[in-house]
């Protein structure tokens, strides 16, 4: 192989610089980007605890609706139907690396201690609709 050939091949295999700057740059993107998803998944599942538990003794039908809402999405044990693309409670908290079991049981007991105090006799909620 010729001189000349070689450095014709050596400029093809070069590898990109990149400085500093560009790298970190680049990461503090992917970060921003990150932060944002993430940002926007804690709010669903802010918001979805927060009807769960201001609308819980509600007496008006779109109260009512609002936390039957939110415990059915939080508290359904059965995952969407993999072509259905949905955002369920289960991805939310494995995006956001909290347990799903944990959240549902806090949850229900916190709803049992609210319906207790209150003197409520409410019907059982989905999940425990959904294991009998």
């Amino acid at each position: 192989m010729s001189h000349e050939k070689a450095k014709q091949i050596d400029r093809l295999v070069e590898p990109d610089v990149v400085l500093p700057s560009q790298f970190y740059g680049t990461i503090r993107r992917q970060a921003l980007a990150k932060r944002g998803e993430f940002q926007l998944l804690i709010a669903v599942l802010e918001d979805a605890v927060h009807c769960f538990q201001r609308y819980l003794l509600a007496r008006d039908k779109p109260g009512q609706r609002l936390f039957r809402e939110a415990e059915e999405w939080m508290m359904a044990e059965k995952p969407e139907p993999a072509d259905a693309p949905t955002l369920s409670f289960e991805y939310v908290c494995d995006v956001l690396t909290l347990d799903p079991v944990y959240l549902r049981d806090g949850l229900q007991r916190w709803r049992e201690r609210q319906l207790a105090a209150h003197g409520e006799n409410r019907p059982a909620s989905v999940l425990q609709r959904s294991a009998a």
